[in-house]
C-alpha cells in the first residue's frame, strides 16, 4: 500500500465513521420521540382516570400538567430538528470522478489523492452538521428527562 492508497483508505474510514454517527443520532432522536409520546400518554391516563377531582381543585396540578406539555413540546421539537435533513456533502462528485477517470492525464495516485481530498473536505463540512445535531439531541434528551420527572411529580401528587 503506497501513501496515496493509505490516504484514500483513511478518508474512506472517516466518512464511514461519520455516516454511522449520523445514523446513531437519528435512531436516538426517533426513540426520543416515541418515549416522549408514551410519557404524554401516561400523563393523560393518570389525569383522566385517577386525578379528575384533584385536577379540578388544584392549581398545582395544572402547573405540573403544563410542565409536562412544555417539556413534551420541547423534546419533540428538538428531536424533530435532529432528524431534519441538513445539507449533507458527498465528495467527490460522481460525475467529476467519471470525467477524471476517463482523463488519461490523471495517474492512479493522482485520482486517489483527488478523491481522498474530496472525501476529507466533505468530512470537515459534515462534522459541523453532526455537532449541531448532537447538541440538539442532548437538549431533547434533557427535556425528555424533565418530562419524566414532571410525570413522576404528577404521580406523587395523585398518590398523596
Amino acid at each position: 500500500m503506497n501513501r496515496f492508497e493509505l490516504y484514500y483508505q483513511y478518508a474512506l474510514s472517516k466518512i464511514q465513521e461519520q455516516n454511522e454517527r449520523k445514523h446513531s443520532l437519528e435512531v436516538k432522536a426517533r426513540n426520543s420521540i416515541g418515549l416522549s409520546i408514551a410519557l404524554l400518554g401516561v400523563a393523560g391516563l393518570i389525569v383522566s382516570n385517577f386525578a379528575t377531582g384533584l385536577v379540578d381543585k388544584s392549581d398545582f396540578s395544572w402547573t405540573i400538567i403544563g410542565l409536562i406539555l412544555i417539556f413534551f413540546l420541547l423534546s419533540m421539537a428538538l428531536s424533530l430538528r435532529t432528524l431534519y435533513v441538513y445539507e449533507w456533502h458527498i465528495n467527490p462528485d460522481p460525475n467529476k470522478l467519471q470525467q477524471n477517470i476517463q482523463n488519461p492525464n490523471y495517474t492512479t495516485e493522482g485520482l486517489l489523492e483527488w478523491a481522498a481530498d474530496g472525501m476529507l473536505s466533505a468530512y470537515n463540512t459534515n462534522e459541523l452538521t453532526l455537532q449541531d445535531k448532537d447538541a440538539k439531541l442532548r437538549w431533547a434528551m434533557a427535556s425528555l428527562s424533565l418530562q419524566g420527572a414532571s410525570l413522576g411529580l404528577l404521580m406523587l401528587f395523585v398518590w398523596f
